[in-house]
């Protein structure tokens, strides 16, 4: 065993049949400053074996004041006295998206009776725990008295689907793994497609069988 010492002042143990020997100590952020240490090794190594690619300049016609000037930058939009008034501008911008406040209003929970004050008109419940549970199952509930009717006929449908096609093959690669049964319509429960799961979830996601 050899015993390195990292640059961060811990020792660590290297057998002595490795043949690429670590740098580091194995700690995250030791690793993290050699693969740092790797690509500004790796950018100047380039940059020494290909100079011409660095001393580029491009003649750019400025966004704003239609002049034309030069940079080593392929993607710059400004010259240098019109940079300063795009980035105030752009951060004015920003600025108002970032802080804008919609209009605060005052709600009633319809759990704890108590005035809140939200951002969101539509919100019925307050933030407090036992009434945030009440809103989970609220919302939960009024989703399925909405889809109740489509439920209703999805359950009778597979009702009746698990009497038929049993030990059915896929009508597709004729598989008899895992076999699902694919309704066209669920209005006719009893006109049921033997698939498997892949050419399944393909019909269902309009891919190519």
């Amino acid at each position: 065993m050899k015993i390195k010492k990292c640059k961060c002042g811990r020792t660590y143990e290297v057998p002595e049949y490795v043949k690429v020997e670590r740098k580091t100590c194995g700690d995250y952020s030791c690793k993290v400053e050699e693969t740092r240490r790797r690509a500004r090794d790796s950018y100047q190594r380039f940059k020494q074996e290909h100079p011409e690619r660095f001393n580029v300049t491009y003649e750019i016609l400025c966004v704003l004041c239609k002049k034309p000037f030069k940079t080593k930058k392929i993607l710059s939009k400004y010259c240098k006295d019109c940079k300063g008034k795009a980035d105030a501008s752009y951060s004015k911008k920003y600025y108002w998206t970032r802080t804008r406040v919609s209009k605060v209003v005052k709600v009633i929970c319809l759990n704890c009776k108590d005035e809140f004050e939200t951002a969101r008109s539509n919100q019925l419940f307050c933030g407090k725990a036992e009434c945030r549970a009440k809103a989970a199952s609220y919302y939960s509930n009024r989703c399925m008295k909405k889809n109740r009717e489509k439920q209703r006929i999805l359950g009778k449908a597979r009702s009746i689907s698990n009497r038929h096609c049993d030990n059915e093959p896929c009508v597709v690669c004729g598989s008899n793994k895992h076999i699902h049964k694919h309704h066209h319509d669920y209005e006719k429960p009893k006109e049921v497609i033997p698939l498997c799961p892949k050419h399944h979830k393909a019909i269902h996601s309009w891919d190519s069988v």
